[in-house]
């Protein structure tokens, strides 16, 4: 039996994490932890707050999983540093080496630079140089906050339709964004989010 720790910074996403492991395996356990005030922070600071990230680490750890897996972007450098899993680290991989034109959309703003250097970190490990088309769609994380998924949704999907240069791969950021594909419809562009490659790739 596997034991995997998830850190969220919403309950939203125990639910959806939680099926993932058990369509993936019956021999896959996980706890989750959800830690809101630190995206909290994050989102009013610009800056992830560390000791908050490394408090949250330490109290799991004492539990002796598997492995952790973070499933908030915003907090993905911090990760990397400090040895934990990225849930998006897998779909990222994925897009360097698939795509050069790459739509970044990301409703929390402290979510873009971590997942922008992602994506730089490892074209440069390819080789590659890539065009990154950040999608600000800030505005519309209110509607998370409030509980409004059909709102976030639709609105996220009105403005990636207004990018000007068209990618190749638009990447939904944040786990909270994986239902907008659902309200996408057909586009030329592959639609990528992160928990069911990070879940595949990460534990299976």
């Amino acid at each position: 039996m596997k034991y995997i720790a998830f850190i969220h910074t919403s309950t939203v996403h125990i639910k959806r994490f939680t099926e993932l492991l058990n369509a993936l395996s019956e021999r896959v356990k996980s706890e989750h932890f959800v830690n809101k005030e630190m995206l909290d922070i994050a989102l009013q600071t610009g800056i992830p707050p560390v000791d908050m990230f490394l408090a949250e680490i330490d109290k799991i750890k004492k539990n002796n999983f598997d492995s952790i897996i973070c499933t908030c972007s915003t907090f993905g450098t911090l990760c990397e540093k400090f040895g934990i899993q990225r849930i998006d680290a897998p779909v990222a991989e994925y897009m360097v080496k698939k795509y050069t034109n790459i739509a970044v959309v990301y409703t929390a703003n402290s979510t873009f630079r971590p997942s922008a250097l992602l994506l730089d970190t490892l074209a440069k490990k390819h080789g590659k140089t890539i065009n990154i088309i950040p999608v600000n769609c800030s505005q519309f994380w209110s509607f998370f906050e409030s509980g409004d998924m059909k709102g976030y949704y639709s609105n996220i999907v009105k403005k990636i339709k207004e990018i000007d240069v068209k990618p190749e791969a638009i990447f939904l950021a944040q786990a909270s964004m994986e239902g907008v594909k659902g309200y996408l419809g057909d586009t030329k562009a592959e639609v990528l989010t992160s928990p069911e490659i990070g879940i595949r790739k990460l534990v299976g």
